[in-house]
């Protein structure tokens, strides 16, 4: 990679930028993914690369502060403007640590050196293709294959089917793998047909800690772009979750997950499938009108 400007990169921004560059690399359209501490808390695919960012950025504006920002394409004025680092009301300025894209157009590059700590990064996502997962433990180096796969079949296992778009099951894929285990992912696609990550719950123990928090962060989101009277928000809350797909990096050992999903009004659920209460939440989802997709693969992330 290239260091274009700004101050040096510490030993935590380094990691950051791999699971930056990680969440983008794969994503077939204009892609950005705000990362913060390892995981990515926005992000976004859609035409409009400007709108990407900003879609991006709203998945979760107040964990954005301080991030680690990756572009899959070059670089515009347009977009990085977003950024508004010039406005005389400093606090209005959006603070991140790093950006990341493959290119800069020389008015964009011109632009984020008005911030003299910027690191700004040229590094293309697509070189970011390694074969193997290295670790260092004490006197140690334990390696595997990379998570290279997003899964093995997409089987609607419930009475009720799941439909939607193939690439927004993958965006979601490509979202949650990303995300510390356990992880929990709410993912839809918005009415500018980009698509989002709407909520996530991280690096949770328990696999229902990690679904709450990823509805509650979507409640935050929904309620920021609602502009309708407080009263029929909750309807507002429910319609949109409705649309939206929930995406589990791992099996649900219980059918606790679904119900509390589905009272936030969540109707469509993909998982891996695989543990011996499978039976147990399928039934649980046809009780309550969840569609339920198995991959065949887990994605744990440690």
């Amino acid at each position: 990679m290239k260091i274009l400007h700004g101050k040096e990169l510490s030993y935590n921004n380094i990691g950051d930028i791999q699971s930056a560059v990680d969440s983008v690399k794969n994503l077939k359209r204009f892609g950005c993914a705000v990362v913060k501490h390892n995981n990515p808390c926005g992000l976004a695919e859609g035409e409009d690369q400007r709108q990407v960012f900003e879609d991006a950025w709203n998945g979760d504006p107040i964990s954005a502060f301080g991030s680690i920002i990756a572009f899959n394409e070059p670089v515009d004025l347009k977009t990085v403007e977003f950024l508004n680092l010039n406005n005389e009301n400093k606090r209005l300025r959006k603070f991140v640590e790093v950006v990341i894209a493959p290119e800069y157009s020389e008015e964009a590059l011109k632009y984020l050196q008005f911030h003299k700590n910027l690191r700004v990064i040229e590094f293309d996502p697509q070189e970011s293709k390694q074969k193997f997962e290295i670790k260092y433990l004490s006197g140690s180096l334990l390696l595997q294959d990379c998570d290279n796969k997003l899964y093995d079949k997409l089987e609607n296992v419930t009475e009720k089917q799941l439909v939607c778009k193939k690439e927004l099951l993958e965006f979601g894929l490509i979202g949650m793998k990303q995300i510390k285990s356990n992880s929990i992912t709410i993912i839809r696609e918005m009415k500018n047909r980009n698509f989002q990550l709407l909520g996530m719950g991280a690096g949770q123990p328990n696999r229902l800690v990690s679904t709450k928090l990823a509805i509650e962060k979507a409640r935050e989101n929904l309620k920021n772009e609602f502009d309708g009277d407080s009263e029929d928000f909750d309807r507002y809350f429910k319609e949109e979750l409705g649309k939206a797909v929930l995406v589990s990096d791992a099996f649900f050992p219980f059918a606790d997950n679904v119900e509390l999903a589905a009272e936030a009004g969540i109707r469509n659920i993909i998982q891996p499938g695989g543990s011996i209460k499978d039976k147990m939440v399928i039934k649980k989802c046809n009780e309550l009108g969840v569609a339920m997709v198995f991959t065949g693969i887990r994605h744990f992330k440690h």
